[in-house]
Protein backbone atom coordinates (compact mmCIF):
# COMPACT_ATOMS: atom_id res chain seq x y z
CA UNK A 1 0.00 0.00 0.00
CA UNK A 2 2.85 2.35 0.88
CA UNK A 3 4.50 1.52 -2.47
CA UNK A 4 1.28 2.31 -4.42
CA UNK A 5 0.90 5.67 -2.66
CA UNK A 6 4.51 6.57 -3.52
CA UNK A 7 3.98 5.50 -7.15
CA UNK A 8 0.81 7.60 -7.40
CA UNK A 9 2.58 10.62 -5.90
CA UNK A 10 5.47 10.25 -8.39
CA UNK A 11 3.03 10.23 -11.34
CA UNK A 12 1.35 13.40 -10.09
CA UNK A 13 4.75 15.08 -9.70
CA UNK A 14 5.85 14.19 -13.26
CA UNK A 15 2.51 15.39 -14.66
CA UNK A 16 2.78 18.69 -12.84
CA UNK A 17 6.34 19.13 -14.08
CA UNK A 18 5.26 18.55 -17.69
CA UNK A 19 2.46 21.07 -17.33
CA UNK A 20 4.99 23.63 -16.18
CA UNK A 21 7.60 22.89 -18.89
CA UNK A 22 5.37 22.32 -21.97
CA UNK A 23 3.99 25.88 -22.30
CA UNK A 24 7.55 27.18 -22.19
CA UNK A 25 8.64 24.77 -24.92
CA UNK A 26 5.69 25.72 -27.11
CA UNK A 27 6.29 29.40 -26.64
CA UNK A 28 9.97 28.88 -27.54
CA UNK A 29 8.97 27.28 -30.89
CA UNK A 30 8.95 30.07 -33.49
CA UNK A 31 6.13 30.64 -35.96
CA UNK A 32 6.66 31.11 -39.70
CA UNK A 33 5.22 34.62 -39.99
CA UNK A 34 5.60 35.15 -43.73
CA UNK A 35 7.00 33.67 -46.98
CA UNK A 36 8.25 36.22 -49.52
CA UNK A 37 8.99 35.23 -53.12
CA UNK A 38 11.29 37.45 -55.19
CA UNK A 39 12.70 37.27 -58.73
CA UNK A 40 10.08 35.05 -60.38
CA UNK A 41 8.61 35.98 -63.74
CA UNK A 42 6.87 33.13 -65.56
CA UNK A 43 6.68 30.86 -62.54
CA UNK A 44 3.83 32.11 -60.35
CA UNK A 45 4.11 32.42 -56.55
CA UNK A 46 1.31 29.86 -56.27
CA UNK A 47 3.41 27.35 -58.23
CA UNK A 48 6.41 27.87 -55.95
CA UNK A 49 4.28 27.58 -52.82
CA UNK A 50 2.81 24.34 -54.19
CA UNK A 51 6.23 22.68 -53.92
CA UNK A 52 6.73 23.82 -50.30
CA UNK A 53 5.65 21.68 -47.36
CA UNK A 54 5.50 24.66 -44.98
CA UNK A 55 2.84 27.34 -44.82
CA UNK A 56 2.57 30.72 -43.13
CA UNK A 57 1.44 30.17 -39.54
CA UNK A 58 3.22 26.81 -39.20
CA UNK A 59 6.00 26.24 -36.71
CA UNK A 60 9.36 27.16 -38.21
CA UNK A 61 11.44 24.02 -38.88
CA UNK A 62 14.81 24.42 -40.64
CA UNK A 63 14.94 20.82 -41.92
CA UNK A 64 11.68 21.29 -43.83
CA UNK A 65 13.14 24.21 -45.76
CA UNK A 66 16.20 22.14 -46.66
CA UNK A 67 13.90 19.52 -48.12
CA UNK A 68 11.82 22.16 -49.93
CA UNK A 69 14.97 23.66 -51.45
CA UNK A 70 15.88 20.29 -53.02
CA UNK A 71 12.35 19.83 -54.37
CA UNK A 72 12.27 23.31 -55.92
CA UNK A 73 15.68 22.76 -57.51
CA UNK A 74 14.57 19.44 -59.03
CA UNK A 75 11.75 21.15 -60.96
CA UNK A 76 14.27 22.57 -63.45
CA UNK A 77 12.53 25.95 -63.37
CA UNK A 78 15.43 27.81 -61.83
CA UNK A 79 19.13 28.39 -62.39
CA UNK A 80 19.58 29.76 -58.86
CA UNK A 81 17.57 29.61 -55.62
CA UNK A 82 18.39 31.38 -52.36
CA UNK A 83 16.60 31.04 -49.01
CA UNK A 84 17.07 33.86 -46.48
CA UNK A 85 15.45 34.30 -43.08
CA UNK A 86 14.91 37.34 -40.88
CA UNK A 87 13.16 37.99 -37.59
CA UNK A 88 9.66 39.45 -37.88
CA UNK A 89 7.33 40.90 -35.27
CA UNK A 90 5.53 37.57 -34.66
CA UNK A 91 8.08 35.03 -35.89
CA UNK A 92 10.40 34.19 -38.76
CA UNK A 93 10.16 35.68 -42.26
CA UNK A 94 11.60 33.55 -45.09
CA UNK A 95 12.52 35.19 -48.38
CA UNK A 96 12.92 32.90 -51.43
CA UNK A 97 14.90 34.59 -54.22
CA UNK A 98 14.89 32.77 -57.56
CA UNK A 99 16.48 33.19 -60.99
CA UNK A 100 14.47 31.44 -63.69
CA UNK A 101 16.00 29.31 -66.40
CA UNK A 102 15.31 30.74 -69.87
CA UNK A 103 12.65 29.25 -72.13
CA UNK A 104 13.86 27.29 -75.14
CA UNK A 105 12.26 28.84 -78.21
CA UNK A 106 13.82 26.32 -80.63
CA UNK A 107 16.45 23.58 -80.70
CA UNK A 108 18.35 22.80 -83.91
CA UNK A 109 20.82 20.05 -84.78
CA UNK A 110 23.42 20.83 -87.43
CA UNK A 111 24.50 17.38 -88.56
CA UNK A 112 26.71 15.80 -91.20
CA UNK A 113 26.00 13.11 -93.79
CA UNK A 114 26.45 10.00 -91.67
CA UNK A 115 24.11 10.76 -88.75
CA UNK A 116 20.92 12.58 -89.69
CA UNK A 117 18.84 14.87 -87.48
CA UNK A 118 15.92 12.42 -87.51
CA UNK A 119 18.15 9.65 -86.08
CA UNK A 120 19.21 11.98 -83.26
CA UNK A 121 15.64 13.06 -82.45
CA UNK A 122 14.40 9.45 -82.50
CA UNK A 123 17.17 8.38 -80.11
CA UNK A 124 16.44 11.29 -77.74
CA UNK A 125 12.72 10.46 -77.73
CA UNK A 126 13.56 6.82 -77.04
CA UNK A 127 15.54 7.90 -73.96
CA UNK A 128 12.99 10.58 -72.99
CA UNK A 129 15.61 13.34 -73.32
CA UNK A 130 14.12 15.49 -76.06
CA UNK A 131 13.84 19.22 -75.29
CA UNK A 132 10.49 20.54 -76.43
CA UNK A 133 10.03 24.12 -77.65
CA UNK A 134 8.95 26.46 -74.84
CA UNK A 135 10.22 24.16 -72.13
CA UNK A 136 12.78 25.38 -69.59
CA UNK A 137 16.43 25.35 -70.60
CA UNK A 138 18.69 23.27 -68.37
CA UNK A 139 22.47 22.78 -68.74
CA UNK A 140 22.06 19.27 -67.30
CA UNK A 141 19.53 18.38 -70.01
CA UNK A 142 21.85 19.63 -72.73
CA UNK A 143 24.76 17.65 -71.28
CA UNK A 144 22.68 14.44 -71.32
CA UNK A 145 21.72 15.16 -74.95
CA UNK A 146 25.39 15.60 -75.89
CA UNK A 147 26.24 12.26 -74.22
CA UNK A 148 23.45 10.47 -76.12
CA UNK A 149 24.55 11.98 -79.44
CA UNK A 150 28.16 10.96 -78.68
CA UNK A 151 27.04 7.36 -78.10
CA UNK A 152 25.15 7.46 -81.40
CA UNK A 153 28.22 8.77 -83.24
CA UNK A 154 30.44 6.12 -81.66
CA UNK A 155 28.01 3.43 -82.85
CA UNK A 156 28.75 4.64 -86.37
CA UNK A 157 32.49 4.49 -85.76
CA UNK A 158 32.84 8.27 -85.61
CA UNK A 159 35.28 8.33 -82.70
CA UNK A 160 36.90 11.57 -83.89
CA UNK A 161 33.58 13.44 -83.85
CA UNK A 162 33.07 16.66 -81.86
CA UNK A 163 29.94 18.29 -80.47
CA UNK A 164 29.57 22.01 -79.81
CA UNK A 165 26.47 23.54 -78.24
CA UNK A 166 25.67 27.20 -78.83
CA UNK A 167 23.08 29.07 -76.74
CA UNK A 168 21.70 32.13 -78.53
CA UNK A 169 19.66 34.63 -76.50
CA UNK A 170 16.32 35.57 -78.01
CA UNK A 171 14.05 38.19 -76.47
CA UNK A 172 13.21 38.27 -72.77
CA UNK A 173 14.81 35.29 -71.07
CA UNK A 174 14.42 33.06 -74.14
CA UNK A 175 17.10 31.14 -76.02
CA UNK A 176 17.68 29.12 -79.14
CA UNK A 177 19.79 25.98 -78.71
CA UNK A 178 22.05 25.03 -81.61
CA UNK A 179 23.92 21.72 -81.40
CA UNK A 180 26.64 21.50 -84.04
CA UNK A 181 28.12 18.09 -84.84
CA UNK A 182 31.46 17.64 -86.57
CA UNK A 183 31.45 13.97 -87.51
CA UNK A 184 35.10 13.70 -88.49
CA UNK A 185 36.41 10.60 -90.31
CA UNK A 186 35.33 7.06 -89.44
CA UNK A 187 37.89 5.10 -87.44
CA UNK A 188 38.52 1.68 -88.96
CA UNK A 189 39.96 -1.53 -87.59
CA UNK A 190 43.44 -1.95 -89.01
CA UNK A 191 44.16 -5.39 -87.56
CA UNK A 192 42.74 -8.06 -85.26
CA UNK A 193 45.28 -10.24 -83.46
CA UNK A 194 44.57 -13.27 -81.25
CA UNK A 195 47.11 -14.17 -78.58
CA UNK A 196 47.28 -17.25 -76.37
CA UNK A 197 46.30 -20.86 -77.10
CA UNK A 198 43.98 -20.17 -80.01
CA UNK A 199 43.76 -23.71 -81.55
CA UNK A 200 41.38 -22.44 -84.27
CA UNK A 201 42.60 -20.53 -87.38
CA UNK A 202 42.64 -16.75 -86.92
CA UNK A 203 40.74 -16.31 -90.19
CA UNK A 204 37.88 -18.39 -88.80
CA UNK A 205 37.80 -16.39 -85.56
CA UNK A 206 37.81 -13.07 -87.45
CA UNK A 207 35.00 -14.26 -89.70
CA UNK A 208 32.90 -15.16 -86.64
CA UNK A 209 32.83 -11.49 -85.62
CA UNK A 210 29.85 -9.49 -86.80
CA UNK A 211 31.59 -6.10 -86.48
CA UNK A 212 35.12 -4.82 -85.83
CA UNK A 213 36.67 -6.91 -88.60
CA UNK A 214 40.06 -5.88 -90.05
CA UNK A 215 40.12 -3.42 -92.94
CA UNK A 216 39.85 -5.15 -96.33
CA UNK A 217 37.91 -4.65 -99.55
CA UNK A 218 35.21 -7.15 -98.59
CA UNK A 219 34.77 -5.81 -95.03
CA UNK A 220 34.86 -2.22 -96.31
CA UNK A 221 32.02 -2.92 -98.78
CA UNK A 222 29.93 -4.51 -96.01
CA UNK A 223 30.81 -1.74 -93.55
CA UNK A 224 32.24 -4.32 -91.14
CA UNK A 225 35.69 -2.72 -90.75
CA UNK A 226 34.47 0.31 -88.77
CA UNK A 227 35.64 0.32 -85.15
CA UNK A 228 32.55 0.13 -82.92
CA UNK A 229 33.42 0.10 -79.26
CA UNK A 230 29.83 -0.62 -78.22
CA UNK A 231 29.84 -3.83 -80.31
CA UNK A 232 33.01 -5.35 -78.83
CA UNK A 233 31.15 -7.37 -76.18
CA UNK A 234 28.90 -8.90 -78.85
CA UNK A 235 31.93 -9.82 -80.96
CA UNK A 236 33.65 -11.46 -77.99
CA UNK A 237 30.51 -13.54 -77.36
CA UNK A 238 30.47 -14.61 -81.02
CA UNK A 239 34.13 -15.70 -80.85
CA UNK A 240 33.35 -17.74 -77.75
CA UNK A 241 30.34 -19.25 -79.52
CA UNK A 242 32.59 -20.25 -82.44
CA UNK A 243 34.87 -22.13 -80.02
CA UNK A 244 31.90 -23.95 -78.48
CA UNK A 245 30.69 -24.95 -81.94
CA UNK A 246 34.10 -26.58 -82.41
CA UNK A 247 34.22 -28.54 -79.15
CA UNK A 248 36.04 -26.04 -76.91
CA UNK A 249 33.28 -25.73 -74.33
CA UNK A 250 35.42 -23.99 -71.70
CA UNK A 251 37.10 -21.49 -74.01
CA UNK A 252 37.85 -18.12 -72.42
CA UNK A 253 37.94 -14.91 -74.48
CA UNK A 254 39.25 -11.83 -72.68
CA UNK A 255 38.73 -8.12 -73.17
CA UNK A 256 40.55 -6.77 -76.24
CA UNK A 257 43.55 -4.50 -75.89
CA UNK A 258 43.04 -1.48 -78.14
CA UNK A 259 45.98 0.28 -79.80
CA UNK A 260 46.10 3.10 -82.34
CA UNK A 261 48.18 2.25 -85.40
CA UNK A 262 48.94 3.88 -88.75
CA UNK A 263 48.05 1.81 -91.79
CA UNK A 264 47.49 2.34 -95.50
CA UNK A 265 43.85 2.20 -96.55
CA UNK A 266 42.50 0.63 -99.73
CA UNK A 267 43.33 3.85 -101.58
CA UNK A 268 46.95 3.63 -100.29
CA UNK A 269 46.51 6.60 -98.00
CA UNK A 270 48.02 6.35 -94.53
CA UNK A 271 45.47 6.85 -91.79
CA UNK A 272 44.95 6.12 -88.12
CA UNK A 273 43.26 2.80 -87.39
CA UNK A 274 42.75 0.53 -84.39
CA UNK A 275 44.47 -2.74 -83.64
CA UNK A 276 42.49 -5.20 -81.51
CA UNK A 277 44.54 -7.76 -79.58
CA UNK A 278 42.21 -10.40 -78.13
CA UNK A 279 43.50 -12.86 -75.48
CA UNK A 280 42.18 -16.40 -75.94
CA UNK A 281 42.49 -19.68 -74.01
CA UNK A 282 40.85 -22.46 -76.01
CA UNK A 283 40.93 -25.03 -73.22
CA UNK A 284 40.09 -28.74 -73.52
CA UNK A 285 38.60 -30.21 -76.71
CA UNK A 286 35.38 -32.14 -75.93
CA UNK A 287 34.12 -35.09 -77.95
CA UNK A 288 30.74 -36.82 -78.04
CA UNK A 289 30.33 -39.75 -75.66
CA UNK A 290 27.22 -41.92 -75.34
CA UNK A 291 23.97 -40.60 -76.84
CA UNK A 292 20.65 -41.54 -75.25
CA UNK A 293 17.06 -40.62 -76.09
CA UNK A 294 14.85 -40.90 -73.01
CA UNK A 295 11.31 -39.99 -71.96
CA UNK A 296 9.73 -40.59 -75.35
CA UNK A 297 6.51 -42.61 -75.58
CA UNK A 298 4.65 -41.56 -78.71
CA UNK A 299 7.50 -41.49 -81.25
CA UNK A 300 9.92 -44.27 -82.19
CA UNK A 301 13.33 -44.11 -80.49
CA UNK A 302 15.31 -45.02 -83.63
CA UNK A 303 13.58 -42.29 -85.60
CA UNK A 304 14.38 -39.69 -82.91
CA UNK A 305 17.97 -40.93 -82.73
CA UNK A 306 18.31 -40.44 -86.49
CA UNK A 307 17.53 -36.76 -86.01
CA UNK A 308 20.51 -36.26 -83.69
CA UNK A 309 23.32 -34.64 -85.68
CA UNK A 310 26.05 -35.86 -83.32
CA UNK A 311 27.97 -39.14 -83.44
CA UNK A 312 29.98 -40.79 -80.63
CA UNK A 313 33.66 -39.94 -80.84
CA UNK A 314 33.34 -36.87 -83.04
CA UNK A 315 34.04 -33.31 -81.84
CA UNK A 316 31.18 -31.98 -79.73
CA UNK A 317 29.39 -29.02 -81.31
CA UNK A 318 26.79 -26.78 -79.73
CA UNK A 319 25.57 -25.92 -83.24
CA UNK A 320 24.84 -29.59 -84.01
CA UNK A 321 23.25 -30.04 -80.60
CA UNK A 322 20.91 -27.09 -81.10
CA UNK A 323 19.98 -28.31 -84.60
CA UNK A 324 19.15 -31.75 -83.19
CA UNK A 325 16.94 -30.28 -80.45
CA UNK A 326 15.13 -28.06 -82.99
CA UNK A 327 14.48 -30.99 -85.36
CA UNK A 328 13.12 -33.23 -82.59
CA UNK A 329 10.96 -30.39 -81.23
CA UNK A 330 9.51 -29.81 -84.71
CA UNK A 331 8.54 -33.49 -84.99
CA UNK A 332 6.66 -33.30 -81.69
CA UNK A 333 4.94 -30.04 -82.68
CA UNK A 334 3.85 -31.54 -86.01
CA UNK A 335 2.41 -34.48 -84.07
CA UNK A 336 0.27 -32.16 -81.95
CA UNK A 337 2.47 -32.29 -78.85
CA UNK A 338 2.56 -28.58 -78.07
CA UNK A 339 4.25 -28.80 -74.66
Amino acid sequence: MVYDRRKSAMKKFVLALLLLILPGLLSAQEILEKIEIVGNDRVTPETILYYLTVREGDYYVTDQFRRDFRVLWSTGFFSNIKFEETQGTRGRIVRITVEENPIVRAITYKTGKKVKEKAIIDKLKEKDQAILPYSYYSPDKVQRIEETITDLLFEKGLLASKIETEIVKQGKNEVNVLIKIDEGPKVRVGDVVFEGTTKLPESELKWSMKDNRPHSLFNWVLGKDVYKQNKLTDDIDLIKKKYQQNGYMEAAVGQPRIEEIEKRSLVFKKQKMMRLTIPVTAGYLYRVGEIKVEGNKAINVKFLRSLVKLLPGEVYSTKSREKSVDDISEVYRDGGFIY
